[in-house]
């Protein structure tokens, strides 16, 4: 089962010095940085998914700057992220649309020509269909519920453009294999809606609609579509990750997904931040920047803190962190630390959570090259350069759960 990961120019700088908290004087954003697949000895996904909605989007705001724009549409998807891991081999490229940033829209704000002339210029291997998210879902019962009117008409949208889509991708000869994407609110509706792609000719399809609901009952919609999905077709889950029922998925049909999960957890989860080989995940240690935390500067410039003692209780946590790692204080005193100054910018106490991170100093047992490199400052909720770095490591982590649960499912 193939793995890609969705890029939010997710990239980190190699020559960051941390303990200036500086980045290197050469560095050429983009240029310099280095992607998870050029950090980690092997790359954690086989693949990138780019969303048309990151990089063209209709609304305005862009993550890309109009120099990237036009360098990736000049470069093509495949040298701009430079995809070929350590070893030296290719990684693959999938587009799609990004459904989910216009689903408050009457209607997709692309043309099937615009998207097509997207995927060509950038050279995808693999190309989605353009979908329109429906806003909902009917759990299974034993009375039928009805859908809204326009949820029936944001599966008719996404059907019509996909059998548009199909038709234009075979007019051009492209040589990108086109991947069907299915909107729906039950299983009947997606399996209705599989059913007409393969009609139409799809013998690769994507479930849309499924990151926001349980594995469950993306499991239960996969069922159902099985039981009129040809042998040849292979299908795709878009933003949901399998590995939870690993088996089933595969049995299904599901060839591929994708998923942001292990890197956004790094820096978004309450208390799963770091993730481990050995099944045990732990807190990040929460030592903001003064000048990063809106919730100190703001108490700084009410006059409701110091900025001279607030900036010496956050040098106490970092000095006492690395002679903490070094082995030259105790837990005990760099616990009190970081609880007197987590108390200043969100005045809770974790210092039960901390505890278990700081006695068991999983960084040291994890044989990835991050964790060897920074040593605890990757244990620590600060910054991107940081943050990043661990959500790699995740990736790493779950590139290596995934390829052990394959492995057991081949056996």
């Amino acid at each position: 089962m193939k793995f890609f990961f969705p890029d939010s120019l997710d990239a980190i700088d190699p020559g960051y010095d941390f303990s200036q908290e500086r980045h290197s004087s050469t560095r050429v954003r983009l240029r310099t940085d280095r992607f998870a697949h050029e950090v980690l000895p092997r790359s954690p996904y086989d693949g990138l998914l780019l969303s048309l909605n990151m990089v063209e989007n209709a609304q305005g705001n862009q993550r890309y700057t109009e120099a990237q724009r036009h360098r990736l549409r000049r470069e093509g998807v495949h040298t701009f992220f430079r995809l070929r891991n350590a070893n030296g081999r290719l990684l693959e490229a999938m587009g799609d649309c990004g459904a989910f940033a216009y689903v408050k829209e009457e209607t997709p704000p692309f043309t099937v020509e615009q998207v097509l002339d997207f995927y060509a210029d950038l050279r995808f291997d693999y190309v989605l269909s353009i979908d329109h998210v429906i806003p909902g879902h009917l759990s299974s019962g034993r009375r039928r519920k009805r859908p809204p009117t326009s949820w029936r008409r944001r599966q008719e949208i996404t059907l019509t453009l996909a059998r548009d889509f199909l038709h234009e991708h075979r007019k051009r000869k492209l040589t990108s294999v086109p991947i069907g994407v299915v909107q729906g609110w039950d299983a009947r509706s997606y399996t209705y809606a599989a059913a007409e792609l393969q009609k139409m000719g799809y013998n690769y399809i994507a479930l849309g609609g499924l990151a926001a609901l349980p594995v469950e009952i993306g499991l239960e919609i996969v069922h159902a579509i099985n039981t009129v999905r040809h042998p040849s077709t292979r299908l795709h889950l878009l933003g949901v990750s399998p590995l939870s029922y690993f088996s089933e998925f595969a049995q299904a049909g599901v060839f591929s997904f994708d998923t942001t999960s292990p890197l956004r957890q790094a820096f978004l989860s309450a208390r799963d931040n770091y993730h481990t080989l050995w099944g045990a995940t732990y807190p990040a240690l929460r030592v903001p920047q003064v000048t990063g935390n809106a919730t100190l500067r703001k108490r700084i410039q009410l006059g409701h803190l110091s900025s001279a003692h607030v900036k010496r209780l956050e040098k106490a946590c970092m000095e006492g962190l690395r002679a903490f790692d070094a082995g030259r204080i105790s837990l005990a005193e760099v616990l009190e630390a970081l609880v007197t100054y987590e108390a200043l910018f969100n005045g809770r106490d974790h210092r039960d959570c901390y505890r278990k991170t700081l006695e068991e100093r999983p960084w040291e047992r994890c044989p990835c090259p991050l964790c060897k490199e920074l040593g605890i400052e990757i244990m620590l909720l600060r910054g991107l350069e940081r943050n990043k770095r661990r959500g790699f490591h995740n990736l790493y982590v779950f590139a290596h759960q995934l390829n052990k649960i394959q492995a057991h499912h081949v056996h």
